[in-house]
């Protein structure tokens, strides 16, 4: 059985297209805003981010340069679902806080 990896964007890489592709990891990328945002905010990945799902997940990723032009790698019922997810952990925190 093969280990599951999580990428910088936070899916795991079995289900990228560039990984497939080219047996690619984003941990190389060079020219990956995603990989360069989360490197750059020191975390693991997306998903740690306070920002997520920010505007490179809403809109795609530029990589035509791989031939992914608008790679999504998250639905936008996804996104959505996770940000009223937040939203309600936000407020049970702040409920908290007031206790």
């Amino acid at each position: 059985m093969s280990e599951t990896i999580i990428s910088l964007c936070g899916i795991d890489c079995s289900s990228c297209p560039l990984h497939r592709k080219n047996n690619c990891s984003c941990y190389k990328l060079e020219d990956c805003k995603i990989a360069d945002c989360v490197r750059e905010k020191g975390i693991d990945n997306c998903f740690y981010c306070e920002e997520f799902p920010c505007e490179l997940h809403k809109k795609g990723f530029d990589w035509s340069a791989y031939h992914l032009e608008g790679f999504r790698p998250y639905s936008n019922e996804f996104l959505k679902m996770f940000e009223i997810f937040r939203e309600r952990m936000r407020k049970r925190e702040e409920e908290a806080g007031g206790r």
